[in-house]
């Protein structure tokens, strides 16, 4: 039952695919909607890897979140040098006690 194929058309699992005869007797629809999917899938994949190679720089870098931990680290450093911790911590208490009544 081999039939021939026409110059291009794919070989193997993809051809069993495609031509699945469930449908009906000649297998028109299913082998259809069988193609639909595998043209979607392959311009999905397409699309999604030329997306990859194109795509720039968009997230933050490492020297980025090295600037940050040094951010809060001196920010941390102050705060307990300064001794604001505790200026910090009543104004915050206070804060609270406005809100709920206390």
């Amino acid at each position: 039952m081999s039939q021939a194929r026409p110059a291009g058309t794919p070989t193997g699992t993809r051809v069993a695919l495609l031509t699945n005869r469930r449908s009906d007797p000649e297998g028109h629809i299913m082998k259809t909607q069988m193609t639909k999917a595998y043209i979607s899938l392959t311009m999905w994949s397409k699309a999604t890897v030329q997306n990859m190679r194109e795509r720039q720089d968009r997230g933050a870098s490492v020297v980025e979140y090295a600037g940050l931990v040094v951010i809060i680290a001196l920010i941390v450093v102050a705060v307990n040098e300064l001794d604001l911790d505790t200026t910090i911590s009543e104004a915050i208490s206070d804060a609270v006690d406005d809100i709920v009544g206390g």
